[in-house]
């Protein structure tokens, strides 16, 4: 029954395989197994995986910058790693909640 769900809805499932944290190894195997044609693995992969990767850089330079910046206005570094802690938490706390409503989301339409 996956198996059919993965051939139907196979954007859906990489979409999900792909941003789930610990997922993409396990899940990559399994879509391997399905035996899901190679030009469209590389089509959905490509258009997930640009995507991500893109805002990841723009954080990263972003975050770079902003780091830059407020080391300019606070002078202590300890304070400005606190922040940068607190961010990241901050940003994962967020993530999960954004997989979590996509995953309510495709569980409705599946």
């Amino acid at each position: 029954q996956l198996e059919d769900l993965s051939r139907k809805h196979s954007g859906k499932t990489l979409l999900i395989l792909k941003l789930t944290p610990f997922l993409p190894t396990p899940g990559l195997i399994f879509i391997g197994s399905t035996k899901m044609p190679l030009r469209r693995f590389v089509s959905f992969s490509l258009l997930i995986t640009i995507p991500k990767s893109v805002v990841f850089v723009a954080l990263g330079y972003y975050f770079g910058y902003s780091y830059n910046s407020l080391n300019y206005y606070i002078k202590n570094e300890a304070v400005a790693m606190v922040m940068i802690v607190v961010f990241i938490v901050l940003g994962y706390f967020v993530y999960r909640r954004l997989v979590a409503k996509i995953l309510r989301r495709m569980g409705n339409d599946i």
